[in-house]
């Protein structure tokens, strides 16, 4: 009798522990199923999907450190948004783009800060608490039902590196180019050398600012 007892308990804890697993992997199951149904839905109704079809063959549009990058010369990243003729230049996990205007949007100085996020340009680009901030963001369409806050990299650097960055920031729709994309794309070879002047997202441990030269080539303020 005492046997059978134990045999039942041990019948019982047996099946809490199969009913366990079968709710806990089940709703597992369940979880990743919806999530990608959710990716498939954001793709098939983004911009994304457009952009992969239309360069399904295109060799420029390639992977570089876990992030496929539109490179060189590529001519099929147009992007016209709020009357800007924008470049896409990679394209992101979460089925988002990350673009950069094909011709440089403001000629302000660095000015006098130390950081980027201090600068007279990042107050110019987006909005905050002080006065005349955000005036490229207030001049967009919806940037808040359009766009999705960046991720940019705020490495500093004393020199030129593509490695992969370590400090990133995610707290505005808008930043500037930085250092590692530029190299990644093709710098002076690329696209991303329009004959104009314009600053990069990083600054060296002497906060001097990066930027591109109407040669294509970077230097430091």
């Amino acid at each position: 009798m005492k046997r059978l007892k134990l045999q039942n308990i041990f019948c019982f804890i047996s099946l809490l522990f199969i009913m366990s697993c079968c709710i806990f992997y089940g709703t597992r199951f369940i979880k990743l199923f919806i999530e990608n149904k959710k990716v498939e839905i954001a793709e098939e109704n983004s911009l994304i999907k457009v952009v992969k079809e239309n360069n399904e063959d295109n060799e420029l549009l390639k992977p570089i450190n876990g992030t496929t990058y539109f490179t060189g010369k590529s001519d099929n990243n147009y992007v016209m948004y709020s009357n800007i003729l924008w470049r896409i230049i990679k394209l992101n996990d979460d089925n988002s783009v990350t673009m950069i205007s094909d011709k440089a949007v403001t000629s302000l100085a660095f000015g006098e800060a130390k950081k980027i996020d201090e600068s007279v340009i990042y107050k110019w680009l987006n909005n905050s608490t002080e006065e005349y901030s955000g005036i490229l963001e207030n001049a967009l369409n919806k940037p808040t039902e359009y766009l999705q806050k960046d991720i940019s990299c705020n490495d500093v650097l004393d020199e030129l590196s593509n490695n992969p960055c370590k400090e990133e920031v995610n707290d505005s729709y808008i930043s500037l180019l930085s250092v590692i994309d530029y190299l990644n794309i093709g710098s002076k070879d690329s696209y991303l050398n329009n004959k104009e002047y314009y600053y990069l997202n990083n600054t060296n441990s002497k906060s001097q600012a990066w930027y591109v030269t109407d040669s294509g080539t970077t230097s430091l303020t």
